[in-house]
């Protein structure tokens, strides 16, 4: 009995060096790209935005195309990649409500059909920094990533995905790149992360052409995989939460992008603990994932970055 505990034990001590071996490999490998975190800037912070109900959002955008219309993860608040549409949006209206979020939504209202940017150019770099900004700019970066996560019950952004939008948007108006690429979960057709994303996005005077949408980015590997295969992505900057940047980065360089990742954090979000715990796993499931490079749910056509926008929509 003794021999077989002490057995069961080095395994289980094999285990933990292992995970957490991969975990720094992981983070070494990718934490001198990351290159700013965004704090907020006045205008994007004032912003309010109109909810899009569950309706909208299941019959606009719901289908997923058979050339791999693309989607987000478990790149969602708490809960995981295989969570049910009524989890997520639990997830996500559980999460704001804790952080003290839904001070930017506002009541339905009609969209103008021109906006005016919340926050000039100028005001973009200021709250980015100029050399980060000048660094971000130095890898030619074709579109800025977006990853998705979960949205609230009337159609609106999270805390943690609005933060992840805003960050973006400042960067689009800061002059980094000239595309959003905005990845998230349409696997169901009442669940719409990327419809919700890009309503965002042109609210904030971004034009529809300058948005592509991917369908079927149901997980972080999904999401960088797609951004290159169907998007034609060799450089990109990417948007999200600081602990979700070192395994999207590294991911991008096992893909052979050129990236560099801003840290959206405006928010103390409920749940993070949770996170931070996920992620230890996560980047170990991705690290073995990367060396094999399994397909993606789902491929098809290249949708060049290059090109318009409004054929993801």
């Amino acid at each position: 009995m003794p021999k077989l505990f002490f057995h069961i034990l080095k395994i289980v001590l094999l285990v933990v060096v292992v995970v957490i071996g991969l975990n720094v490999y992981v983070i070494k490998t990718a934490e001198s790209d990351i290159v700013a975190e965004y704090t907020g800037a006045e205008g994007l912070d004032a912003m309010e935005f109109s909810p899009v109900t569950a309706d909208k959002l299941g019959s606009e955008d719901a289908k997923t195309e058979s050339d791999g219309a693309n989607a987000g993860e478990g790149n969602s608040a708490a809960v995981g990649s295989d969570a049910s549409a009524p989890e997520k949006i639990a997830a996500a209206d559980a999460e704001d409500g804790l952080a003290g979020a839904d001070s930017k939504s506002s009541p339905a209202e009609s969209e103008p059909s021109a906006v005016t940017p919340p926050i000039t150019e100028a005001a973009a770099i200021e709250a980015i920094g100029e050399a980060e900004v000048k660094r971000l700019k130095s890898i030619q970066p074709q579109c800025i990533l977006v990853l998705g996560a979960s949205v609230k019950a009337d159609g609106t952004p999270s805390a943690m995905l609005r933060d992840r939008l805003e960050t973006a948007i400042a960067l689009y108006y800061s002059g980094v790149a000239s595309k959003l690429l905005l990845s998230g979960d349409n696997g169901q057709t009442v669940y719409n992360e990327v419809e919700s994303m890009k309503k965002y996005a042109v609210k904030a005077g971004v034009p529809e052409g300058d948005i592509f949408l991917d369908h079927a980015g149901f997980s972080t590997y999904e999401s960088i995989y797609r951004a290159q295969y169907i998007f034609q992505v060799d450089s990109m900057v990417v948007v999200t939460q600081e602990y979700h940047l070192y395994r999207t980065l590294y991911g991008c360089k096992k893909m052979g992008i050129d990236a560099l990742g801003v840290s959206a954090a405006q928010d103390t979000y409920s749940g993070q603990e949770l996170r931070e715990v996920r992620e230890i796993l996560a980047r170990d499931k991705d690290c073995v994932k990367w060396i094999f490079k399994p397909e993606p749910t789902f491929l098809g056509d290249a949708i060049p970055i290059s090109g318009n926008g409004t054929a993801t929509h």
